[in-house]
């Protein structure tokens, strides 16, 4: 009974609450302060309204058959360049890793030297490391290319 009791109140002045008037006081040296207790001694008294919050989300407004087209080429736009600035990174990261190749690959590995000088095997190597970093450039640039073409 005495819980039934408390819920009840609570359950008023909670909603008493809400319907209360604000006031808004400006003093003689303009500081607005807000409360919920007129002073007219003071401060000049302005009662505020508070708006009603909206219970239902506005319709959607519909779209003309322009506005649909519209849209449908701004996202197919957006996944082009998504799609073109993937492909950039993708090539970065390769030129980066034949790039590291090819200096990794600087030093001759075991039977590409006879004596003091290099033999044919390692101009070959070092000529497909050379070959694999010009291919990772041109698919950058065609990346670039692409995803410049996009925007």
């Amino acid at each position: 009974m005495r819980i039934s009791l408390i819920l009840v109140a609570t359950v008023l002045l909670s909603s008493s609450v809400d319907a209360q008037t604000v006031y808004k006081q400006v003093d003689s040296k303009g500081r607005v302060t807000y409360t919920d207790k007129p002073n007219s001694k003071t401060a000049s008294v302005v009662p505020l309204e508070s708006s009603p919050v909206p219970s239902e989300k506005p319709a959607p407004a519909q779209l003309s058959s322009i506005d649909k087209e519209l849209l449908d080429k701004s996202k197919k736009r957006a996944a082009a360049l998504d799609k073109a600035n993937q492909d950039v990174v993708a090539a970065t990261d390769a030129l980066r890793l034949a790039e590291t190749r090819l200096e990794t690959g600087v030093e001759p590995v075991e039977g590409e030297r006879s004596g003091p000088r290099f033999r044919f095997e390692y101009f070959e190597r070092q000529l497909a490391l050379q070959c694999e970093v010009d291919q990772a450039q041109r698919r950058l640039d065609e990346a670039f290319a692409r995803r410049n073409a996009a925007r």
